[in-house]
């Protein structure tokens, strides 16, 4: 002991919590599906009551825009319904493959390519390949969800993580 009573051993390190990122990732994802989705699905509704509305003044001219705007409302649906099934992932810890009901939202958020291609008589996968083919030129799921914007993504969490000095190296911990 010294300085007055003082004692000399040293305390411990603490050891910084490790935080798993790919949940991180995952309810960037998630967050990003269901706003984009459901902005698209309340401009399509905005579009299609619109139209249906003004269809008698215009002659039917504006009928295009009910079709529109069904197809936003389809496309944003399915995309916003995929990006509550992510969040929903993220929060319960659950980084796992997709979940049946988020690959029924992600064929519905490519309607015209997916549904098509699911009443062909492919499989459920086949339909969502072609679903996020689709989705991923309307900025839907197959854009958000691509592995380019997942690695990018995931990128930036670990430099964020590392930043804050609780980097993900050597494994981690749920919290």
């Amino acid at each position: 002991m010294r300085n007055g009573g003082e004692s000399t051993k040293t305390q411990p390190l603490r050891r910084s919590r490790r935080v798993c990122h790919p949940g991180v990732s995952l309810g960037i994802q998630g967050s990003l599906n269901s706003g984009i989705g459901g902005y698209k699905a309340f401009q399509g509704t905005v579009m299609t009551v619109g139209g249906l509305g003004l269809a008698p003044e215009t002659g039917g001219a504006s009928l295009p825009a009910v079709a529109g705007g069904a197809y936003l409302t389809t496309t944003g649906g399915g995309q916003a319904a995929s990006g509550f099934s992510q969040l929903t992932r993220a929060f319960t810890g659950n980084g796992g493959p997709e979940t049946p009901f988020e690959q029924r939202a992600t064929i519905a958020s490519g309607p015209l390519s997916g549904l098509l291609v699911l009443g062909s008589g492919f499989s459920m996968e086949d339909a969502e390949r072609a679903a996020n083919f689709e989705s991923a030129f309307t900025a839907g799921t197959g854009l958000v969800n691509s592995s380019t914007l997942s690695e990018l993504l995931s990128g930036a969490v670990d430099a964020a993580l590392t930043g804050m000095g609780i980097a993900n190296t050597g494994g981690c911990t749920k919290p």
